[in-house]
């Protein structure tokens, strides 16, 4: 940018031509005239002379403010990331007398002289600075011939999609359907594929292939249910919901359309997964639970029904922090105890029933700070439970349902949760002695002793007696 100011000083002066009469000391009156305009020239230059210094002073100064105000203002960015900054102009200066004669009436001749002051500001050019474009990582051509066949070919034809080869392959990259996934400009570009969902997709052909009656030659249980008849589980998938992004977050299976066996790649894709539900036949699924699946960390809801599988580690939910709802129902082969790190939980519902579980009541119901103010429900019905009820149960202020039945139990505390609505207690042959009054008045709505020794000669809603 260019500023020209210009400066015109105009200088007059007279020469005057001709003869002049004297002055009043009779001394030649022209002489003294040129003497006189001689003075007034040199007074009238010096006054020029300063005006330019001064305004090369004004000049100067306003390029030191300018400098400082360009330092202290913002810098200009452009869209494609160039930043131009504003520096101190420089300022050049011209100075160009002219001369032009003028005429005025009379006998007296005027010549009239201009000096011209013209400066400019050129500002100073600034090398643009430019900041790199971070790049996406490149992707090895086995990769990339996994998501083009995910996107071209596997919609048409899911089941030839060779997961057992790609699954591996894109697990190296970023899982866009974990939670809290934030995107990165060095993230590989994948064309549109998500990663997320073929490896979603992959676990569950997992399942598909190992359903019940893979191995027969018969029909997959799973077909006649709409698994596999294209690459999106979210699009007429029985027993599968997902959320708006397409992440699986439930999972249904009753028998027959249950795998045989739960292998590591039937969940180490279902990232999303908040409910998980397996209903078998007391036979299948069978073998040990994935660790796969005992990493789930958004995992809500586990229920395990009449299955085969094994019996779980003892720090099989220690990463299952999101846990809330545990059914584990007649799975005779899980074992007589339940893993300690159940008691970790911050669980609402703890059901276990059928298991002719053994584990020492007082231990379960006094390890766990959690239990006492998250338990809503808890189920221990079915079991081979011997032992007391302990006092502390009065301490579970969240409590709504309890029932114990069909266990071996000898006696009650003198006070239950005032919050309970549902007691069951009937066919403890063991339980003895007489109900504590607090029961009769608490505002139960089922309450059932029957097949015990109990006894209450009126208690509210309470049951006795023989069924």
């Amino acid at each position: 940018m260019s500023v020209a100011i210009p400066v015109n000083l105009e200088i007059e002066y007279h020469e005057k031509r001709g003869r002049s009469p004297v002055d009043r000391h009779g001394r030649p009156a022209q002489k003294n005239a040129v003497k006189d305009d001689k003075k007034k020239k040199k007074r009238r230059w010096c006054i020029i002379i300063i005006l330019i210094i001064i305004i090369i002073i004004l000049a100067t100064l306003g390029g030191v403010f300018g400098s400082r105000a360009a330092k202290s203002s913002s810098s200009v960015t452009t869209s494609s990331n160039t930043t131009v900054s504003n520096e101190a102009p420089i300022v050049t200066f011209t100075v160009q007398p002219t001369v032009a004669p003028v005429t005025l009436p009379g006998t007296t001749y005027l010549t009239t002289r201009t000096a011209t002051v013209t400066f400019t500001t050129t500002p100073t050019p600034t090398p643009a600075s430019t900041t790199a474009t971070p790049s996406a990582t490149p992707l090895s051509p086995a990769l990339q011939s996994c998501l083009t066949q995910f996107q071209l070919s596997a919609p048409s034809n899911p089941l030839s999609y060779p997961c057992g080869t790609c699954a591996s392959l894109v697990a190296t990259l970023p899982n866009d359907l974990a939670p809290g996934f934030v995107a990165s400009p060095t993230d590989p570009n994948t064309g549109g594929v998500s990663a997320g969902q073929l490896l979603q997709f992959c676990s569950l052909q997992t399942v598909f292939l190992a359903s019940a009656n893979s191995s027969s030659g018969s029909v997959n249980p799973l077909t006649s249910v709409g698994w596999m008849n294209n690459a999106d589980p979210c699009s007429g998938w029985s027993g599968v919901t997902c959320d708006s992004t397409g992440r699986v977050t439930q999972l249904l299976m009753t028998f027959p359309a249950v795998p045989q066996t739960l292998s590591e790649g039937s969940m180490s894709g279902m990232v999303g997964m908040q409910m998980l539900q397996i209903t078998g036949n007391g036979l299948v699924p069978t073998g040990s639970i994935p660790q796969s699946l005992l990493q789930l960390s958004n995992l809500v809801t586990l229920h395990l029904q009449t299955t085969g599988l094994a019996a779980l580690p003892d720090n099989a939910f220690d990463a299952l922090k999101a846990l809330q709802q545990l059914t584990l129902a007649g799975n005779s082969n899980l074992g007589k105890t339940l893993p300690s790190s159940v008691t970790e939980l911050p669980l609402t519902s703890l059901i276990v029933n059928g298991q002719d579980l053994q584990t020492d009541l007082t231990a379960l119901l006094t390890s766990s700070a959690a239990f006492v103010t998250s338990l809503q429900t808890l189920d221990l019905s079915g079991n081979s439970l011997s032992s007391s009820l302990p006092s502390t149960l009065s301490a579970f202020t969240s409590l709504t349902d309890l029932n114990l039945s069909s266990n071996n139990l000898s006696s009650l505390p003198s006070m239950l949760p005032s919050s309970l609505k549902v007691l069951d207690m009937h066919q403890n042959s063991e339980l003895k002695g007489t109900l504590p009054s607090q029961v009769c008045t608490m505002g139960l709505q089922s309450c059932d002793f029957k097949d015990t020794a109990v006894t209450a000669s009126s208690c509210g809603v309470c049951m006795f007696g023989a069924s």
